[in-house]
């Protein structure tokens, strides 16, 4: 490899580690923001989202794929599509037993 190419790579990679880096520092984490602006409602209501999701990750009857999760404190909406009615109900069971959901909202539409 040459110097011109060697002064490439190097390059290349120093700019690339600055952009990583400023990522994890910066914490940019929700919507483009800082992680320090997010509110405590609002990383409740990442949380739930995220565990609601896991739950469908791990159930049979649910694609995670195809479920949207949104939370706005402690109201939970499912929106997307499911194979039958009973794992309608089982996506809004499953929602519903996550702690700080108070509300669930389905949208889901039955696709076989």
């Amino acid at each position: 490899m040459c110097a011109l190419q060697r002064c490439v790579v190097v390059l290349l990679l120093s700019g690339f580690l600055s952009a990583c880096g400023a990522l994890l520092v910066g914490g940019q984490t929700h919507g483009g923001r800082p992680a320090s602006t997010i509110s405590d409602s609002e990383q409740r209501d990442a949380a739930m989202a995220a565990q609601i999701n896991r739950l469908f990750v791990k159930d049979a009857q649910i694609s995670a794929f195809d479920v949207r999760i949104v939370a706005h404190d402690g109201v939970v909406q499912l929106e997307g599509h499911v194979r039958n009615r009973k794992a309608q109900r089982r996506a809004i069971e499953l929602a519903r037993s996550v702690g700080g959901v108070r509300r669930v909202e389905s949208r889901l539409s039955v696709v076989p």
